[in-house]
């Protein structure tokens, strides 16, 4: 007993080779760089097309925001009478539903 408490202390007599059981790292990092460059370019280009489309749409939301408000009640009021009539179902009664139908 004491002597395989005294060689678990000590450790194994010989290490174990643990590259035989790892695969080697991947560094062919150059391979296909240029195939890298034009994924990132792609992805880069996109990115700034959906930036500025964004950008735009904010823009045109800000504007018509300020519109609105220059707008009398009145002109308001028959703005939105003329976009409510354009919406599908406008004004017609909802179905009743009966007891816990949901």
């Amino acid at each position: 007993l004491v002597q395989i408490v005294q060689q678990e202390e000590a450790g194994p007599s010989q290490p174990v080779d643990k590259s035989e059981f790892e695969a080697p790292p991947d560094d062919d990092d150059e391979a296909d760089e240029l195939e890298q460059f034009e994924r990132w370019k792609v992805r880069e280009l996109r990115r700034v097309k959906r930036e500025r489309e964004e950008a735009r749409k904010e823009e045109a939301d800000k504007a018509e925001i300020e519109r609105r408000r220059k707008l009398t009640d009145a002109e308001r009021a028959a703005e939105d009478e003329e976009f409510n009539q354009g919406r599908a179902g406008h004004g017609q009664e909802k179905e009743q539903w009966k007891f816990l139908q949901r």
